[in-house]
């Protein structure tokens, strides 16, 4: 069973996301364990302080090297898990680390960032792993956490009940989804492509892959930049080209 653990100065904010839906009967079913540690509870003093001012300047405040190891130290054999810390600092996150995450066998264990950061002494002593969700600036570092253990766990076999779910999905392949339709037929005068509704599936197959190709290159090149593709994956591209010229 997936473990994953969380140090939070909010776990109640982690249990009311896991813990309905789709990830509750998940929950329910053994497929994904997921321990909350209340950062709170390792603080210092009388009013359990979890952080102080940077030395050398007052300006901020940053988590406390000692609060994490305390905090880190109730998991038996803690340094086997492979920890996370979630700040700029780290490589970006992307589905091959989720997919990556979902196959650690001790486990998982996210540190999400607050304040100013973290005392630099907590990297010299645990082999952290720097990991960020993007280029931008958040509060704090409970939603990118959130982020990461809901594109993990919604990976393992079962909790989405229909693998095919995720394979289909974009980034899971090197193609960004093709558009979608639903009922009604038609919406503000604008109906549902005939050939969706034509039943041939080999065809649908074929225009909704050249769609995703051509949405892939005009709008996330950067998604398939460097890569290897075959000869027979370069003749779908030049033809996928070659239909909106």
């Amino acid at each position: 069973m997936f473990q994953a653990t969380v140090l939070s100065l909010f776990p109640n904010e982690f249990k009311q996301f896991f813990l309905k839906g789709i990830f509750a009967k998940a929950y329910a079913n053994q497929l994904f364990d997921l321990s909350l540690i209340d950062l709170r509870q390792f603080g210092v003093g009388p009013h359990k302080k979890v952080d102080d001012y940077p030395v050398s300047k007052r300006q901020g405040m940053l988590l406390r090297a000692d609060v994490i190891l305390k905090a880190l130290s109730t998991l038996e054999d803690f340094d086997q898990y492979r920890i996370i810390y979630t700040c700029p600092k780290g490589k970006l996150f992307n589905q091959a680390l989720a997919n990556d995450l979902k196959n650690e066998k001790k486990g998982i264990v996210i540190i999400p960032g607050y304040y100013r950061g973290i005392d630099q002494r907590i990297f010299d002593c645990v082999n952290i792993e720097r990991v960020s969700v993007g280029n931008y600036v958040l509060n704090s570092g409970d939603i990118p956490a959130l982020s990461i253990l809901d594109s993990v766990i919604r990976l393992i076999p079962g909790v989405l009940g229909n693998s095919d779910c995720i394979d289909s999905d974009s980034l899971e392949s090197d193609w960004l989804e093709a558009a979608q339709f639903t009922k009604p037929d038609t919406v503000n005068g604008i109906s549902v492509p005939a050939l969706l509704k034509s039943g041939n599936h080999a065809e649908i197959v074929n225009a909704q892959l050249t769609e995703s190709i051509l949405t892939t290159l005009f709008k996330r090149p950067d998604l398939i930049a460097g890569k290897q593709f075959t000869q027979n994956e370069l003749l779908k591209i030049t033809e996928s080209i070659k239909s909106i010229l």
